[in-house]
Formats: structure tokens, C-alpha cells, sequence
């Protein structure tokens, strides 16, 4: 509990069992499961009830030796992917059904995430490239990369159709190629939306649930630092900040808060219900 840092729970598996190493978690959307991708021979992904019984609900196998294992929650929390290195494998949670198995993807995947309609599925890889697969046709069909000589460090979708990646600049540094942006992309023609700078990763509130502004998005840079911006150019005054502008328009980027701790975040998130 993050108000009273009270240990809720300790999860694991039966009794007995080889301990896996857990490497990614992912908290369905309505908050009452956690699912846990693990190193394994089998490509293993299980998923915790966070109620009363504090158990294993749901087991998944790949069948393939996890290497580098993520997995995510489509938004509607009616599908569960797994990523086990060069391949996926998605399931429908009520049948336990696979959904499709995409395959080929060479780099190495840093991030993963599933479109809000549940139809697609993302891959932040490093050497720069973001990989766009339908779940749907089962198939690969966009790959999406900035010129410049990023990596990709994470992704997260702004709309079904919108994918947002933030990249880090390993190469030169110029006025054309900065150090890190966030940028957007049009998930079904591949085409570019938006840029932003001084940002290497972002958060979207959720749509269901949003009590912010329609169009806002959070964004926060490599030195901790973090604001929020809007699609239509202005910023949000947060709290703290020393900008309370006559006409209420704030530029962009005037108003951001340091995190503690010389945070230097890689991915950024909204709580479900999105305050």
C-alpha cells in the first residue's frame, strides 16, 4: 500500500516449485490481477488474483525458453501477452486460447504494450526500431524508426492508432537530432504525428477515467524532470510551479517538477483511475 508502505502481500508460486526469476509485472487495467513474466524453458507467464485469495489463477506456456520476458495487459484486460525474445504469444484470458504467435523481431525488445482495442501490440526495441504487429491477421506490419541513431526505451499507445515511443540519441547530437524525444506515430499507415523534445518518455491518462484535460500527456526527461503538455501546443501549471499566466496559457515545458532521488525514469505511467 503506497500511503502507508504496509506489505499487502507476498505472491509466488506452489509450494515446492523452482523459483523463476520474475522480470516484468504488469497489473491488469481494473487493478485485480498482476501477471509476472519470469526466465524459464517454457516461456512461462502466470497471473496472480490480487483479492482475497492471493493465488494463481491463470498459468500460460509459450512452449519457447523465455529470453528477455516481458508481458502486458490489453486495456480491456481481455487478453494477455507474453514476450519471450524473438517472439509473442497472445491469449484470450477466458478460453486460455492462443491468439496468435508473431515471430521475427531482431533486436533487442526493451519495452512492450497492447493498444487500448486490444487489435495490437508494440515493441520498443534497442538500435532504434518500434515494431507494430496485429493481433488480428497475426502478422507483423509496421516497422517504425527515427533517423538519428536512437533506442527506442519504451512505448505506450495515445489512442488505438497512435503509438508513442520515447528515444534516446547514442550518436551525434544536433539541432535536427536531440538528445531525446518522444515521438508519434500513426500505428496503421506508418506515418508520422507529432515530436516532442527534452522528453524520453510518456504517459496518457486513461480515457475511461480521465479527469484531466482530453488532450493531455504527461512527459519526462533523462534528469528526472517532469511536465505535462497538451496535443494542441500548451502546457498544465502544476503544482509548485510559479506560472499562473493572465490568459491561463502556459507555454510548453515552462512548468515542470523534479522528481527526488535523481530519478532518471524509462517508463512513465498514469494510475488506472488517472490522478
Amino acid at each position: 500500500d503506497w500511503q502507508s508502505a504496509a506489505r499487502l502481500a507476498i505472491l509466488a508460486g506452489p509450494e515446492g516449485t523452482y523459483p523463476n526469476h520474475i522480470t516484468d509485472l504488469n497489473f491488469s487495467p481494473d487493478g485485480a490481477f498482476l501477471a509476472a513474466a519470469g526466465e524459464s524453458l517454457d516461456g512461462l507467464v502466470r497471473v496472480w488474483s490480487l483479492g482475497d485469495s492471493k493465488r494463481i489463477v491463470e498459468s500460460y506456456q509459450t512452449g519457447y525458453r523465455s529470453i528477455h520476458p516481458m508481458v502486458a495487459f490489453s486495456q480491456d484486460g481481455k487478453r494477455l501477452l507474453g514476450g519471450m525474445g524473438d517472439l509473442a504469444v497472445a491469449w484470450e484470458r477466458s478460453s486460455g486460447e492462443r491468439v496468435g504467435i508473431l515471430w521475427g523481431y531482431s533486436s533487442m525488445p526493451l519495452d512492450l504494450e497492447v493498444s487500448p482495442d486490444g487489435e495490437r501490440a508494440a515493441w520498443a526495441t534497442r538500435w532504434g526500431l518500434v515494431l507494430v504487429y496485429s493481433l488480428v491477421n497475426k502478422r507483423q506490419n509496421l516497422v517504425l524508426s527515427e533517423p538519428g541513431g536512437y533506442d527506442a526505451l519504451n512505448i505506450t499507445f495515445s489512442s488505438p492508432k497512435t503509438v508513442v515511443p520515447g528515444l534516446y540519441n547514442y550518436g551525434m547530437v544536433t539541432v535536427d537530432n536531440p538528445q531525446e524525444i518522444v515521438r508519434l506515430w500513426n500505428a496503421s499507415t506508418g506515418k508520422p504525428v507529432w515530436r516532442y523534445h527534452n522528453a524520453s518518455a510518456a504517459a496518457i491518462p486513461p480515457r475511461v477515467h480521465n479527469t484531466q484535460d482530453e488532450d493531455a500527456i504527461a512527459l519526462v526527461d533523462t534528469w528526472g524532470a517532469l511536465r505535462i503538455d497538451s496535443w494542441t501546443g500548451s502546457g498544465v501549471c502544476l503544482s509548485g510551479c510559479n506560472c499562473d499566466p493572465a490568459d491561463g496559457v502556459v507555454k510548453p515545458g515552462e512548468c515542470s517538477q523534479q522528481l527526488p532521488y535523481g530519478i532518471s525514469p524509462l517508463k512513465l505511467r498514469y494510475t488506472p483511475e488517472g490522478s
